[in-house]
């Protein structure tokens, strides 16, 4: 592993440890993993499935468009190929 990857690597473990810690102060059960990977959405459905996930939750800037609201490509793909519920939070900004 190169040293950029191994610094993305420990950034993202250091986000979804926060990310857990703030389920845990909640009373909520939280399983992290990080899997490196060039393309998110599949990482995802295949962690989702392995591991025998009950829900998805993502953040994406949702966009008006013209005919409907979009979520993005990424969100999009997951909401069409996911085997469980997901949810998606709109991040301010």
């Amino acid at each position: 592993m190169d040293h950029q990857t191994q610094r993305q690597y420990v950034i993202a473990h250091q986000m979804v440890g926060d990310l857990a810690a703030l389920g845990a102060a909640m009373g909520v059960q939280v399983d992290t993993t990080v899997r490196p990977a060039t393309d998110p959405e599949t990482a995802i459905l295949e962690v989702a499935h392995e591991a025998e996930i009950d829900l998805i939750i993502l953040g994406t800037n949702v966009r008006a468009g013209t005919e409907r609201l979009y979520l993005g490509h990424r969100v999009e793909y997951i909401l069409q190929h996911a085997h469980c519920p997901v949810i998606v939070v709109n991040s301010p900004g």
